[in-house]
């Protein structure tokens, strides 16, 4: 007997809920932009035309998947110092956006979800409420531009990323250079080559702390001056 036609209707118990989580494991598996629509709706067990009844476009589980993902990032206590509370958020969302290959390099590029408007939010208060007053615009962008950079290059040396780039082939690229250029050397042998090891999360890791130290150090002393200076003209 033939096999019977896959039922096109809606699932009975499916929703946007339910596919979300599917397209959120395999874009954990494979990476954001991994999979296809037919791949997704055999892993439910339903015609393609039913997930796009709930999801008319790609784009839109993209966003979804975004969206859920950003909601594991908790808000620091706010009692902490804002430095501090920076360098919480900013490691929640890190790990956040790892844990799905792609997810960094769209939030980077500002494809923001609702998820990420009580993050920005809670954000501007911090900076408001450390006396950056009209330079806030300023420093949330450096804070969040350079942070969510660095997340994005960790991200791409993931194999399940579209645009993966593999470490061991840049020291193999830069091998000949770093003959005639001790700073190449050391920079490869002391740092590069580590990211190839078992140990590169750590070291990944403990270079975001310390970018993240870096930046909000160089914020409180060189822009909150500035944005202090001004508020002082003003009065």
């Amino acid at each position: 007997m033939p096999k019977p036609a896959k039922d096109t209707s809606r699932r009975v118990g499916l929703d946007p809920q339910q596919i979300t989580m599917r397209a959120l494991k395999l874009s954990e598996e494979r990476g954001l932009t991994g999979w296809s629509i037919r791949e997704l709706a055999a892993e439910l067990d339903v015609a393609t035309s039913v997930v796009y009844h709930y999801f008319p476009a790609k784009d839109d589980i993209y966003e979804a998947v975004v969206d859920h993902a950003t909601t594991t990032v908790e808000l620091p206590d706010e009692s902490l110092d804002w430095k501090e509370w920076f360098t919480e958020v900013l490691m929640s969302l890190r790990a956040a956006c790892l844990r799905v290959p792609g997810i960094a390099e769209r939030t980077v590029t500002g494809k923001l979800t609702p998820a990420m408007v009580p993050i920005i939010e809670a954000a501007y208060a911090r900076l408001k409420a450390a006396g950056f007053a009209e330079m806030t615009p300023w420093a949330y962008s450096m804070i969040f531009n350079v942070a969510m950079s660095a997340v994005a290059a960790r991200d791409r040396q993931s194999p399940h990323h579209p645009d993966q780039y593999v470490i061991a082939d840049m020291l193999e690229d830069m091998s000949d250079l770093t003959v005639s250029s001790p700073a190449l050397s050391e920079l490869s042998e002391h740092f590069i080559a580590g990211l190839t090891t078992a140990d590169s999360e750590r070291i990944s890791n403990d270079y975001f702390r310390l970018l993240l130290a870096s930046l909000l150090d160089g914020l409180s002393h060189v822009l909150l001056p500035a944005a202090t200076t001004t508020v002082d003209r003003q009065t």
